[in-house]
């Protein structure tokens, strides 16, 4: 230690070495630290933990990612002193050093794996494009392999690949979960309006682009939600025996409508402002419709308190909004929905029993 103490240019190269060692440390710790804390915020948010814990963690982490430059400081500031610490100052040198070089070394491979990542999905993509997945009719009916091209296919329908590999990175197992979600995705990309759908709402020309962008902002909801709109939308006018541009010039009049007459609207069990749909729009402009979807709310508030098989009522209401969104596009079909439903949900919330139904009026097909 005394050799070490007299060398001036040793000492002057550890001093700096441990400075950049301790600063390395902290960005280290500040790139760490940011998820973690975003991950608090949501979690006090939502109510899965106390302030107070989180608190305590985000402070611990600031200790843990201060604290050799701190130690640096005060080694620094009291170099000339040869008193009893004069060990632990040497201590806080070689420690915030090797501190550094491990936070460097992890920053380089950690840099170094990314590039080989990138590096080996550029050179995949080739591969992907020349080898596409087999036909449908000559495709296995079981098998992994099977299921992966089954995954590609609606990407590869627009001449897009998806990166082959051992393991799905995170962009993969985004565009599975919307396959799990809308089956129906390879068909409708196929579909002639689905591309004027596509740059009529969203302003983009693929669907890759349309993922990507969902992708980014981690929203799979999104897509799912435009996916719906699209169906509901061909719904609609296949029900009106209109051609699909019609019924997209409908509904945007609609639109237009109801965010010129704020006035005309009515109180809803939903935000009339986020109006998406055809019968969405007539239920907000139409004071009956507005008082029949109201009451169906209370009426369901009820059966959900009521119900001991909360999961059977839930699907339940999901397939009857579907009924409603995809079938009724005038005011007389609504009218004899909501009927219907006040009457069955009614029964429920009486009888506690999510399976209780009647008659379908004669207007209404089996869903």
């Amino acid at each position: 230690m005394a050799d070490i103490r007299n060398s001036r240019l040793l000492n002057s190269a550890l001093w700096v070495c441990a400075f950049l060692g301790a600063g390395v440390w902290a960005i280290l710790g500040e790139a760490i630290s940011r998820p973690i804390v975003s991950r608090l915020t949501e979690l006090v948010i939502t109510g899965d933990i106390p302030q107070m814990t989180a608190l305590v963690i985000a402070a611990a982490m600031g200790v843990v990612r201060f604290l050799p430059i701190t130690c640096t400081l005060w080694a620094f500031s009291t170099r000339k002193r040869p008193d009893r610490f004069s060990r632990w100052r040497m201590f806080v040198l070689w420690a915030s050093t090797l501190l550094g070089a491990m936070a460097l070394a992890a920053i380089i491979v950690t840099q170094l794996h990314d590039t080989l990542v990138d590096a080996d999905e550029r050179v995949a993509l080739p591969v992907s494009a020349a080898n596409p997945p087999a036909p449908e009719n000559e495709r296995s009916s079981s098998g992994r392999a099977g299921e992966t091209a089954a995954t590609q296919a609606p990407l590869q329908n627009e001449n897009e690949a998806i990166t082959a590999g051992s393991r799905l990175d995170p962009q993969q197992q985004f565009l599975a979960e919307v396959m799990r979600r809308e089956p129906e995705l390879g068909q409708i990309i196929n579909d002639p309006d689905w591309k004027t759908f596509l740059q009529r709402q969203e302003g983009e020309s693929t669907i890759v682009e349309l993922l990507t962008a969902a992708y980014n902002r981690r929203d799979l909801e999104a897509v799912v939600r435009f996916i719906e709109a699209f169906k509901l939308t061909k719904y609609a006018a296949a029900t009106r025996g209109v051609p699909f541009t019609e019924e997209e010039r409908y509904e945007d009049e609609l639109m237009r409508q109801s965010q010129d007459a704020n006035a005309g609207t009515y109180q809803t069990s939903f935000d009339c402002t986020r109006a998406r749909s055809t019968p969405e729009y007539l239920i907000c402009h139409d004071v009956e419709l507005a008082t029949a979807d109201l009451l169906l709310a209370q009426l369901v508030q009820r059966a959900q308190g009521a119900v001991v098989d909360k999961a059977a009522l839930a699907e339940r209401l999901r397939k009857q909004w579907n009924y409603r969104q995809q079938k009724c596009v005038d005011k007389p079909c609504l009218a004899a929905w909501y009927a219907y439903e006040q009457d069955v949900i009614a029964r429920i919330a009486q009888t506690g029993d999510a399976n209780a139904t009647q008659d379908r009026p004669p207007t209404m097909t089996a869903y």
